[in-house]
């Protein structure tokens, strides 16, 4: 008979069977983050039950999962440490695996984004890795960019002396476009940004990114 292998957060008890390969891949990425704790109740045979279950269904990244595991033991205290070598050099950036969703209808990927983000500030997983784990959880890292920005590279939308609306801090600021970086910035280059002059704060803010900027005070 099927165990259970999960409770979810709904706290119903699922098994294996029950569980979607998407789902499941899922939850491997939230434990190996500590994800579970609380709705899960953690236990090291639980822990080593699941990721069983996921080298049986993902055989091609044993491995990779392998490491998962190692990780989700030690954070939650079944190991002293792990014995990982670095997945790359920790000053290594990449524009995909720090984006964040920024639409409600993405929020469904912000967790497992979230977990996948921390393996991969931490060392523990490289870029392809991380955009495996996106795969097999059944997005793309590239079409969450594509969510977050409403700018055309290249084609921006405001040309300078165009009186627009964007935020700082959650305060609400009306400028000028000053300069237009039609091809984005050092920071980012997959959409268009702008350097805004504020009047009354004698301020030039640098960098604005196109989704981030407004031209009707009812849009921002």
């Amino acid at each position: 008979m099927d165990k259970t292998i999960w409770i979810n957060r709904y706290h119903q008890p699922l098994c294996a069977s029950r569980i979607s390969n998407r789902y499941f891949m899922g939850i491997l990425v939230f434990v190996a983050t500590g994800g579970g704790w609380h709705n899960f109740i953690a236990k090291k045979k639980r822990i080593q039950r699941l990721f069983k279950e996921g080298k049986k269904r993902f055989p091609k990244i044993g491995p990779l999962l392998n490491k998962l595991e190692a990780v989700a033991f030690f954070v939650f205290g079944f190991r002293e440490q792990v014995d990982l070598p670095q997945a790359h050099d920790p000053e290594t950036k990449s524009l995909f695996i720090t984006a964040k969703p920024k639409t409600a209808v993405q929020e469904q990927y912000d967790s497992c984004l979230f977990s996948i983000r921390q393996l991969f500030n931490h060392c523990i997983i490289d870029e392809n890795e991380a955009r495996l784990l996106c795969k097999y959880c059944g997005f793309t890292l590239e079409d969450m960019h594509l969510g977050i920005y409403k700018g055309t590279r290249g084609k921006p939308r405001y040309q300078r002396g165009d009186s627009v609306y964007f935020y700082v801090d959650e305060a609400k600021k009306k400028g000028v476009v000053a300069i237009v970086d039609a091809y984005g910035t050092f920071g980012q280059d997959l959409e268009p940004s702008y350097d805004i002059f504020v009047k009354e704060d004698n301020t030039l803010y640098k960098h604005f990114r196109e989704t981030y900027v407004f031209a009707d005070i009812h849009q921002a």
